[in-house]
């Protein structure tokens, strides 16, 4: 008969150092468990983990939206607070895009962009990224059926800002629809929680 698992050296199940009681950590409970009950346990920890990390990303974007636009930020808070979360989220991504076309001058920029919008896309697909701005976003792409159109319309904006200067009025509309309409509509489809 094997022998069943024993805790980690530094726990306490043996006995506890403020008296010597016996019992009272966790690890006990945990290794009392069947071999088959464990890794419910274990999946369970990462799920709250897991949620723990969006929790910190969709913090991240709303840091980013104090700290680029004070009135964008003001407007958020006058909308119930179950959107604020949503909002940023989309905030950050826009404004983290806008910031390679726009200011990045001493890099990269068109390189800068394409790998954005490369791990932008894939963050979508795979509903998850360790950029925490694109983590979020992928997070109210998903939550809420954002079309993939209005992200390609906006990245198709954002590649106009480095490839061409002059516009007639067919492409000046494209362009304004791209930066500044399609992030109206992301947010309208939070507003409508995807219907």
């Amino acid at each position: 008969m094997p022998l069943a698992p024993t805790p980690p050296i530094n726990c306490f199940s043996t006995k506890q150092q403020n008296g010597g009681e016996e019992g009272g950590c966790p690890c006990e409970f945990f290794f009392s468990l069947p071999s088959g009950q464990r890794p419910r346990v274990q999946a369970q920890k990462k799920i709250n983990m897991k949620a723990l990390f969006d929790q910190t990303a969709r913090q991240c974007s709303r840091l980013i939206t104090e700290a680029y636009s004070t009135s964008f930020t003001l407007g958020i808070k006058t909308l119930d607070k179950s959107l604020h979360d949503p909002i940023f989220s989309i905030y950050g991504f826009v404004r983290y895009a806008d910031e390679i076309v726009d200011t990045f001058y001493g890099f990269d920029q068109k390189e800068l962009l394409l790998k954005f919008k490369e791990d932008t896309y894939k963050a979508i697909e795979e509903g998850i990224s360790l950029n925490p701005i694109l983590n979020s976003y992928q997070w109210v792409v998903n939550k809420y059926g954002i079309e993939n159109d209005l992200t390609e319309a906006f990245f198709d904006s954002m590649e106009t800002d480095l490839y061409q200067d002059d516009h007639n009025q067919g492409s000046y509309e494209e362009y304004i629809y791209g930066s500044a309409e399609v992030v109206g509509l992301m947010c309208l489809r939070v507003f409508v929680e995807g219907d």
